[in-house]
């Protein structure tokens, strides 16, 4: 027994008695909406309440089923939602049609509905599946990300390895290098070495401010190196920059 909320189906198909016939026996597993041509259902599944999942007919008074399923893939608002070709017609060509354009799936009409209840139930827990794993790896990546800059923060003022940050992250060198790579398209020195720039900007504004001590000051070990990654980063030596306005 279906303990969440009950899934929104829409079906598009112009056939009245046919698509009332799906609507009465799936009612109560879905809340199910009816079209019965393409345009009304692009047009209800990207603008009306999302649709878990759609069933479509291949054959429709304006536009075809491959039609509609091109375009539901083109729309971001409804490109995810996954979809079941129909069609009284077992013409491979229809089938390859359906699915070459986005179809997840496709069956022919007569069916048994325990077999179309079937399908509909694999593909809203494939999506569901899809989406709880990619709203996983957005989490891993945000905290990934959050934790990174923390640790950087901690040790802006130190000349701090990559080891010993990794070590921080409890994650190895090559894991730290690869996310680096993935979220800031910067190896990890880099990454640090423009927070370290960019707080030394910050730092060089101030009236009394010092090339050599901030070049310390920001974990540095020579004044020379400092010079160099710095005019690297904003084409000024620090002398320029401090005479430069905001």
């Amino acid at each position: 027994m279906r303990v969440d909320p009950k899934p929104n189906l829409l079906i598009i198909e112009d056939n009245y008695v046919f698509a009332e016939y799906l609507r009465a026996q799936l009612d109560k597993y879905y809340n199910v909406s009816l079209c019965h041509d393409g345009e009304a259902g692009i047009a209800t599944a990207s603008n009306g309440k999302t649709p878990n999942i759609i069933l479509t007919d291949i054959v429709l008074p304006d536009h075809d089923g491959v039609y509609v399923i091109k375009n539901l893939k083109k729309l971001p608002q409804t490109a995810f939602i996954p979809i079941i070709a129909m069609s009284s017609t077992e013409d491979d060509s229809n089938i390859s049609n359906a699915l070459q354009s986005g179809a997840n799936d496709y069956i022919i009409k007569p069916f048994k509905l325990e077999h179309l209840h079937y399908k509909i139930e694999n593909l809203i827990n494939i999506t569901k599946s899809a989406q709880a794993v990619m709203a996983q790896t957005d989490f891993i990546a945000t905290s990934f990300v959050e934790r990174f800059e923390s640790v950087i923060q901690k040790k802006l003022f130190e000349n701090v390895s990559i080891k010993e940050i990794a070590a921080m992250l409890s994650i190895s060198v090559s894991s730290l290098e690869r996310m680096c790579l993935k979220h800031y398209q910067m190896r990890p020195k880099q990454v640090i070495l423009k927070k370290k720039l960019d707080h030394s900007k910050v730092l060089l504004r101030f009236p009394d401010a010092n090339v050599k001590a901030v070049a310390y000051k920001m974990g540095f070990n020579s004044v020379a190196y400092f010079c160099k990654c710095f005019k690297q980063e904003t084409d000024l030596t620090p002398g320029q920059y401090m005479r430069t306005k905001d």
